[in-house]
């Protein structure tokens, strides 16, 4: 896009390679948050290099350019060790009697001018072709909500696959929670002696799944900046991650749940009928994803 419409695309990247270093058509150089450098990447080496500054052939252009401005890193021509510029401000001045300087000072008109204007005309009609014609013309995003959400839910499903160590040891040490409250509440007397511990046993399936659920909440919090970053950028909307959410937290705490109910439900001791079961299952999912949504500051809860 930046090559097709004439748009600038503006980056910066730690350590780039050669290889994405060649792909920039200028480079800015700074030192302490001053410029020292701006222009055509093929002539920003050179520049350097007649200042006094070595970079060996093979070696990474862009550390190399960065490496001028700290002195532990950056190596002198032996002739050059009285004359080289030491710092941001002697550097800037050099770069101000180049030729280069006065290049890029002639393009500043650029973004007044006609073509780009054109260039910006041609760029917007291309943004709304790729757009859903559903959506409100005003409207930063170009997918249709469908389409977010289904994208938002893939990604979802991502993120918890790339971290299986967690969500297996979440499975895990439920499982072991579980154990240990069952034994607690191991076999319960159908009399009146049990119904204290039957009592506390439905009320521990409660409030395990709820504390489980806060558990939850650094998690969200630490997540809330890039959805918002992903807002502004028109990703997609923030219904759309919060929809992709809770989809993507339904077989989680389907497993977790049903391990949860299978091993307490029997251990204690309650009644051993279908329904019975099954009711006990429906009211601890209910209240787990109850708990996850109510519990999720990005869904704009607390």
């Amino acid at each position: 896009m930046t090559d097709v419409l004439g748009l600038a695309s503006i980056m910066t990247l730690y350590q780039a390679g050669n290889g994405i270093y060649n792909l920039f058509d200028k480079v800015l150089v700074l030192d302490g948050g001053k410029e020292v450098f701006y222009g055509p990447r093929e002539e920003a080496r050179p520049f350097m290099e007649e200042l006094g500054f070595v970079c060996h052939e093979g070696s990474n252009v862009a550390d190399f350019l960065t490496g001028v401005t700290v002195p532990t890193e950056r190596i002198i021509r032996p002739d050059c060790e009285t004359t080289f510029p030491r710092n941001a401000e002697m550097l800037y001045a050099e770069y101000q009697k180049s030729p280069v300087h006065a290049r890029m000072i002639a393009e500043y008109d650029f973004p007044t001018s006609d073509e780009a204007a054109e260039k910006t005309r041609l760029f917007k009609e291309r943004v709304a072709m790729e757009k859903d014609p559903r959506l409100p013309a005003s409207s930063p995003l170009t997918a249709g909500f469908g389409t977010q959400v289904k994208a938002c839910i893939i990604r979802q499903y991502q993120i918890i696959w790339g971290d299986k160590a967690t969500f297996f040891v979440k499975q895990i040490t439920c499982l072991s929670i579980v154990l240990i409250a069952g034994s607690l509440f191991y076999n319960a007397a159908d009399d009146s002696r049990g119904l204290f511990l039957k009592g506390g046993a439905l009320f521990f399936s409660l409030l395990f799944h709820t504390m489980l659920a806060l558990a939850e909440v650094m998690n969200s919090f630490s997540g809330r900046p890039i959805m918002i970053k992903h807002r502004y950028f028109g990703y997609y909307h923030p219904a759309a991650f919060c929809i992709a959410q809770i989809t993507s937290d339904i077989p989680v705490i389907f497993l977790s749940v049903s391990i949860f109910s299978v091993v307490l439900y029997f251990m204690v001791g309650l009644r051993s009928t279908a329904g019975a079961f099954f009711t006990y299952w429906v009211v601890l999912f209910a209240s787990s994803m109850v708990s996850s949504v109510r519990c999720n500051p990005q869904l704009g809860q607390t």
